[in-house]
């Protein structure tokens, strides 16, 4: 059979990793066509990946429907699809869940674990992530089996294949991974890895010598295991013997439960750690009028603090202490630390047993609701459909007694029936709605609304193969389906038009690389259009978009500009057959209240502030530079509340955009995308600067605003002073292209009066002949253009900063983000001068010879050297580049390269320097010096909040060891599972770290983040706050990178973020 190199890109013949070609064929016709893909089974094993990810994949990318178990090996897509295409698709594959992210091997296993997906290369050694976003990265998390199992259809690819490879004469023994190999007949795939519970799909090693060890040794420990003769009785009845032999003392520690385990503590020696827990629980609840008001978090450090949070037992309590009457609506916000917490069946059947303490002895008026308590577990995904089965087929004392166990079951049979009747794969649609069904090759079965005219009666005849479920019933036969329709309405679903309060927009292009729609929202139960806009709707957004039939994303406008789709949004809701929910890279979009056009004029602002009209923005050049939550969060905006944040933080100017975000000083307002409706409040002295941190100096400034009219295309706002006192207040600057005014909204005209009061008259600016817009607030940084060869230097770096094939930021960007750290975070401000040596933003890092030498600056070696034949490249090329403005423009550019990283502006003009700035400057990660009031001290020095504290902190979301640390976390750990994404994770997991030990924690983490403390306060209200966490890392990061700049440097130098942002745009 043909082979090619796993990796097609290399030609090289004596490539070692082939794979067979795919080869398919296309059979049926009409509704009915379909692509059977013949090898896919021998294609998988050799790229030691489960047969069902690859045909899932590409199902995903084709759009179309799949099989992903199927009896005979049969391998099927909907529609026809060409063998070359299909393996194009294969690649595409390949490069996302096979090769080494490093490496670039197909020697990868994955190990699928705690939400996460990691390739673990044998090759390098190298553990990379796989992108999560990916479609197939939620099918493998959740048909990953427990215990490190295989899968069934993984055991099957793997008969088949040995079976092709001794037909073929090429089977080699130390590389088969499925067959018995303990010699009694136990499969030792099945218990290899019996108590870990990664999910592991092992290709085996290509190596001659390895395989030959494996084989030799793994016959050595059979003979030897044969000649054993166990001496100890392992009966229960003598372990109980032997546990009466024991001391009194000894046998009061333990406990023999009715399986013949070992119990952590005795339940009846007196107060425990878990009667310690379920007290606190008790007395939290009524600390905060009901359990429901009790944290996660909170709960689960208290459990971490008794040292139970992994035991089984802990389960027990918590089911019968987490719930109370409204546990139904309960489980799901608790599942999250549950599923941390249930990591065995042991911990399963505890679990189990608590609820059925709860509901039999402390709740029995919910026993009659035990099959939707259970219906909940199941959906959650707290318990395996194994375990809950096995629990109710049998009733047991150990938690109640009999009599109450067998009324609870009873109660559950309901939900038991219905398990016992669900189809075993969640990915498929039970079809519910459809009219006609149709059966064919025994095993296929198919669904629609109509029977199409190209369909053709047959003899009955001709449908004559058995139905693989039952040998008594026919299901079609090849080519041939056997036909049921129950009579019901032919049409054919249709778009919803929307539900009540929405309108339906259009279909619109999409995909994971740039959102339409920016924000998933899981459902409870399956997808409709009313399911997902009710969801929405309550979380407050204004629009809704669904994908592949059962995704549901919200949002406050259309992102990423996308093209409206003709054709393609024809994907059947998951919860409703009869309307569409979008497609393969297709969205329907809905929109809130969209038939009534919205007021275009802003609403009244509060006493004491004017209303200035509607300007431009955009994320690179922020018209107001400082954003805040508002007193109700993103979710609850109003005009009153960001108003009154900005009022009491001592900002004079307001804005607020995209319906949710409230900014000061600049200018963005609830009117719509990239357009900010901005406020003044009346008292010149109010103003704050924001972007340089001036303080108005005198009270006899004066204010001007010169606003655009109607007629007009430019507007300026600027400031001055009647006296030789200066404000120091921000300089914000923006520039649009537009045919029409952006500020038509404004409450008043240039040619009459300035909205904003001023003592001395100054001189207005407006001109019809440009169609230009600048909003300046104080000369605080120089209106000069960016120098074009900025662009330049940013197209050069960018391609180091984000990886082509995950789209997720590299190891370059990591060291990036942390060089511009430590160049400007060496300032202090006890320190005398700029520059020479005193500190800050200054060059210093990259050009004295001994600062990277430093034991702070371990690990940045490869990117200094990196950074400094760049630096010599541009200066070569004639480019005026300085050393520090180089550090923070590719430190801000690799922000942006980690998906989801926001920055404030990018400015350029530093003064370099060659000497080294002061040691001591830089925060410690661990031992001496890394306790919370050093570091936060350190930081107040530096001009920074604990707030600026806590959110530069989150830069650690990308973080991975350069080398093995002194607390002994090895080389290549990260600070959360997802460190090629700009996310929260970090603070989620600094508080619930991964079981496995994934991550690491500095002990400066650890004690930041410590809840009772000024900066864990901030740092615990950034865990699940994207929003919030990068509304406040673009202001902190662009302070960090100005440290040590005078007032009057910052003045001059130059705002290139546009060209940042045009290079590598936010995603």
């Amino acid at each position: 059979m043909a082979s090619v190199n796993v990796r097609r890109d290399i030609a090289d013949p004596f490539y070692r990793y082939k794979m067979e070609r795919i080869q398919s064929k296309v059979e049926g016709k009409g509704n009915g066509i379909k692509t059977v893909i013949v090898n896919l089974s021998n294609v998988a094993h050799q790229l030691a990946r489960p047969p069902n990810y690859v045909i899932k994949y590409f199902g995903f990318e084709l759009g179309a429907q799949t099989n992903i178990d199927p009896k005979d090996d049969r391998w099927i897509i909907n529609g026809a699809h060409e063998a070359s295409k299909l393996q194009d698709h294969l690649d595409g594959f390949i490069a996302k869940f096979v090769l080494c992210k490093d490496c670039k091997n197909p020697e990868t296993v994955i190990v699928a674990k705690d939400g996460d997906i990691i390739l673990d290369c044998k090759a390098c050694g190298q553990r990379t992530h796989a992108d999560l976003r990916q479609k197939l990265s939620s099918f493998i998390l959740k048909n990953a089996p427990k215990k490190g199992k295989k899968d069934k259809s993984t055991k099957k690819a793997d008969r088949k294949a040995k079976r092709e490879a001794e037909k073929n004469g090429t089977l080699d023994d130390g590389d088969d991974n499925s067959g018995s190999g303990n010699g009694n007949g136990d499969s030792g795939s099945d218990h290899a890895q019996e108590d870990d519970g990664d999910y592991a799909v092992d290709g085996g090693s290509d190596d001659e010598l390895t395989r030959k060890i494996n084989s030799e040794a793994k016959n050595l420990a059979e003979s030897e295991q044969k000649d054993v003769e166990w001496s100890v009785d392992m009966s229960e009845e003598a372990i109980k013997a032997r546990a009466n032999a024991l001391g009194d003392d000894l046998k009061s520690t333990l406990v023999i439960d009715e399986n013949g385990d070992a119990a952590e503590d005795n339940e009846g020696s007196g107060s425990s750690s878990y009667d310690e827990l379920g007290k606190w629980l008790d007395a939290q609840a009524q600390e905060h009028s009901g359990i429901s008001n009790v944290k996660d978090v909170d709960i689960y450090l208290q459990a971490q603090k008794f040292g139970i949070e992994s035991k089984h037992r802990t389960l027990t309590v918590l089911a019968q202490t987490l719930f109370d009457d409204a546990i139904v609506k309960q489980i799901t916000p608790r599942s999250s630390m549950l599923k941390k917490m249930i990591t065995s069946e042991r911990h399963e059947k505890a679990f189990l047993g608590g609820l059925e303490r709860f509901v039999g002895n402390d709740k029995p008026n919910l026993v009659a609701s035990m099959s939707a308590i259970l219906l909940k577990v199941y959906e959650n995904d707290l318990v395996t459909e194994e375990t809950l089965k096995a629990w109710a087929g049998k009733a047991s004392k150990k938690y109640v007694d009999l009599a109450t166990s067998r009324k609870v079951r009873k109660s559950a049979e309901k939900f038991v029936e219905w398990l016992e009747n669900a189809e075993s794969d969640e990915e498929e649609s039970d079809n519910n709605g459809f009219n006609y069904a149709g059966l064919e090759y025994g095993t296929e079965c198919y669904c629609d609304f109509t029977l199409p005219s190209t369909a053709v009666q047959e003899p009955e005849t001709d449908c004559s193969m058995p139905c693989a479920g039952n040998s008594s019933q026919i299901c079609g036969n090849g080519d041939r389906l056997s036909v049921y329709s129950n009579g019901g309405d032919t049409s054919k679903p249709s778009t919803n038009p929307g539900p009540p309060g929405w309108s339906f927009l259009s279909c619109y292009t999409d995909s994971s690389a740039a959102r339409t729609q920016g924000t998933s929202m899981s459902l409870n139960g399956a997808t409709t259009v009313a399911s997902c806009t009710s969801a929405c709707g309550k979380a407050g957004y204004a629009m809704t978009g669904l994908e592949y039939g059962s995704e549901c994303y919200c949002d406050a406008m259309i992102r990423n500009s996308p093209e409206v789709a003709t054709s393609g949004c024809d994907m059947l809701c998951a919860g409703n057959v009869t309307e569409y929910c979008g497609g393969s890279n297709r969205i329907d979009v809905y929109s809130l209240n969209a038939a009534t056009t919205p007021p275009t004029n802003p609403a009244a602002p509060p006493a004491g502030w004017r209303a200035l009209g509607c300007y431009t923005d955009d994320a690179g050049a922020r018209t107001l530079g400082t954003q805040n939550e508002g007193p109700g969060g993103y979710l609850n905006m109003t005009i009153e509340g960001c108003l009154g944040v900005c009022q009491g933080l001592g900002y004079a100017f307001s804005g607020l955009e995209y319906s949710q975000e409230c900014y000061c000083n600049t200018a963005e307002t609830c009117g719509g995308p990239n357009r900010l409706n901005v406020y003044y409040a009346g008292s010149d002295a109010g103003v704050k600067a924001c972007a340089a941190g001036g303080v108005v100096t005198s009270s006899s400034s004066t204010v001007s605003l010169s606003t655009v009219s109607s007629t007009t295309s430019s507007s300026t706002i600027s400031t001055s002073t009647a006296s030789s006192s200066t404000v120091s207040t921000a300089t914000t600057s923006l520039t649009t292209t537009s045919s029409s005014t952006a500020s038509s909204s404004t409450t008043s005209s240039s040619t009459t009066s300035s909205p904003i009061p001023t003592t001395t008259p100054t001189s207005t600016s407006t001109s019809t002949s440009t169609t230009s817009s600048s909003i300046t607030t104080s000369p605080t940084t120089s209106s000069t253009t960016c120098p074009s060869f900025w662009t330049s230097i940013l197209n050069d770096l960018a391609p180091l900063t984000r990886d082509p094939n995950t789209l997720l930021c590299t190891d370059f960007a990591r060291a990036a983000i942390r060089y511009a750290f430590h160049d400007a975070a060496t300032y202090s401000s006890k320190l005398p001068t700029y520059v020479p040596a005193s500190g800050g933003a200054d060059g210093s890092l990259l050009l004295s010879s001994s600062e990277i030498t430093r034991p702070d600056n371990a690990g940045l070696g490869t990117y200094h050297n990196q950074l400094t034949q760049k630096f010599a490249q541009y200066q070569s090329a004639g480019y005026a580049v300085g050393a520090a403005d180089l550090i923070q423009v590719a430190g801000a550019l690799a922000v942006l390269a980690c998906p989801g990283g926001r920055i404030g502006r990018v400015l350029v003009g530093r003064t370099d320097t060659t000497q080294a700035a002061p040691d001591g400057l830089l925060p410690q990660a661990f031992g001496t010096g890394s306790d919370h009031d050093t570091i936060f001290a350190l930081f107040a020095d530096k001009g920074f909040s604990a707030r600026d504290l806590a959110a530069l902190l989150g830069a650690h979301s990308t973080s991975k060891a350069n080398f093995q640390t002194a607390n002994g976390l090895p080389k290549g750990i990260p600070q959360d599972t997802t460190p090629g994404a700009w996310d929260v994770q970090y603070y989620n997991q600094t508080y619930l770290p991964p079981a496995d030990g994934s991550i690491g924690r500095f002990d400066s983490d650890i004690n930041l983040s410590n809840k009772s403390t000024t900066v864990g306060k901030q740092f615990s209200s950034f865990v699940g706050a994207q929003g919030a966490w990068g509304a406040s890392f673009s202001s902190a990061f662009q302070t960090l990178s100005t440290l040590g700049v005078p007032t009057a440097k910052r003045r001059s130098l130059i705002d290139c973020t546009s060209a940042v942002v045009a290079v590598m745009p936010p995603s």
